[in-house]
């Protein structure tokens, strides 16, 4: 010991005397190293005494080794627990240890994780080795090396040893696996050669060798072989099969494809399950208006059936049926209800007025014909029949939109429109080929309003 140590030695043990905490704690740490444990427990417990939190694990170390103490695990975790909560990263890190010792490694974990990202070296490499083994915690090799790394870094070397080993033992497996990739590759290219040889027994027998032993790429690539099936016979079931292995080996677009498959029959399984309940709904529902339907029609309630009868009809609150509400109403009538009746009676009046106008519009139309055929000239025939269609056509296409836009039911009213429009582009057409304009206006009026008013008498009926 120097001069300067031994004055600087006096200096502390006056301080320590005098009661102070850090100088006690120092002092104790000084009989330590020279391994008077018995006096360095006297001056720890000193400190400790006066919350000295590293007093409190210097003195816990020695409970716990029985060093100038009687050795008590107890007061050692006791005091270590008290260090702990003061944020004391040894203190952690042997609370760690101990509870590894019972076998608590989830505590064990707890307590190195907490001390670890405190820095302490020690609780670092223990926390990588439980990530390792999985005890306590999960398997996490990446978590392992991360720590493992930081206490090696510190110079831990427990850690460095692992280290150097994993290192040593990372080129090995790098040799190995591009040997093995190199192998799997030859292997499947003999194979395909092979096989195009024809020679299907050798190529067979190199095929089953990539499914089991190949590498994820290769594994990947026959996978693709079968599912497009230009090699051999479409095989999806084995396709997915060697993509799921390749996938599981860490091939990227391997498991992309799976990803994506998953994805694909998660959709067409809830598309299939939504059909299936919209089905059922829609069967539900049906059988629900079946029985409603059923109920009024047998029942002598006039205002239930006309009500029904238009909700049938017009589809609201029950699935459209016109057919249902039109009998739904008739038997309203048939019972008595007055707009019931009134309605009834429209059908049957605008059902007269459609005949009425279909008799006319025949009648307008073979008139004009029986004239056509006295002319002489089968050209002039031709034309007027032509100058003929253009106003019929036109009052067609009226009467068509009317219907169009007033009926509840335009199921027919598309194919109506083609027609009539290829009516009139042949009407324009031989009128321009003609050179003679549209004809007399007055004429045009007169076969308009004769084939569009019995028209619209029609069109009545249909709204």
């Amino acid at each position: 010991m120097t001069e300067s140590e031994r004055l600087e030695r006096i200096e502390v043990e006056k301080d320590a005397e005098m009661g102070n905490a850090k100088a006690q704690a120092y002092l104790g740490i000084l009989y330590l190293v020279d391994e008077d444990f018995v006096t360095a427990a006297k001056w720890f417990e000193k400190a400790a005494e006066q919350g000295e939190v590293e007093a409190k694990t210097k003195l816990g170390q020695l409970y716990l080794a029985g060093q100038g103490v009687p050795k008590n695990e107890a007061k050692a975790a006791d005091l270590f627990g008290k260090a702990a909560e003061q944020g004391e990263a040894r203190a952690q890190f042997y609370l760690g240890s101990i509870s590894e010792e019972k076998g608590d490694n989830a505590k064990a974990a707890e307590w190195y994780e907490k001390a670890a990202e405190q820095g302490d070296r020690d609780a670092q490499f223990e926390l990588g080795m439980l990530y390792i083994n999985g005890t306590g915690i999960p398997k996490d090799h990446d978590n392992a090396i991360k720590w493992i790394k930081k206490a090696a870094e510190q110079g831990q070397d427990d850690a460095k040893k692992f280290m150097n080993l994993a290192e040593e033992d990372t080129r090995e497996q790098k040799r190995k696996q591009a040997e093995y990739e190199e192998t799997s590759s030859i292997m499947l290219i003999a194979a395909l050669q092979e096989h195009s040889k024809g020679n299907n027994v050798k190529s067979t027998e190199l095929f089953k060798q990539v499914e089991e032993y190949g590498a994820a790429r290769e594994l990947y690539e026959l996978g693709c072989i079968y599912l497009e099936g230009k090699v051999f016979p479409r095989n999806p079931d084995k396709a997915k099969a060697l993509i799921n292995k390749a996938a599981s080996k860490g091939h990227f677009e391997a498991k992309n494809w799976v990803k994506k498959e998953a994805a694909d029959n998660e959709a067409a399984e809830k598309k299939a399950r939504e059909e299936k309940e919209a089905a059922e709904k829609k069967a539900r529902e049906e059988k629900e208006a079946e029985e409603k339907f059923n109920e009024v029609l047998n029942s002598k309630d006039a205002d239930a059936q006309y009500t029904l009868g238009y909700a049938f009809r017009d589809g609201k609150g029950v699935p459209k049926n016109i057919s249902r509400g039109v009998t739904l109403i008739f038997k309203a009538a048939e019972n008595g209800h007055k707009e019931a009746i009134d309605y009834v009676n429209s059908i049957k009046r605008e059902e007269r007025l459609s005949k009425i106008g279909v008799l006319l519009q025949l009648g307008v139309v073979a008139g004009i014909f029986i004239y056509i055929l006295k002319l002489g000239n089968l050209y002039e025939q031709l034309s007027t029949i032509m100058q003929v269609i253009l106003p019929v056509g036109l009052s067609s296409i009226a009467i068509g939109l009317i219907t169009f836009l007033f009926r509840r039911d335009r199921g027919s009213i598309f194919g109506r429109s083609l027609i009539v429009l290829l009516v009139i582009a042949m009407s324009i057409t031989i009128t321009i080929i003609e050179k003679q304009g549209f004809g007399g206006f007055l004429i045009f009026l007169i076969i308009f309003s004769l084939t569009a008013i019995p028209g619209f008498l029609m069109t009545r009926s249909e709204r």
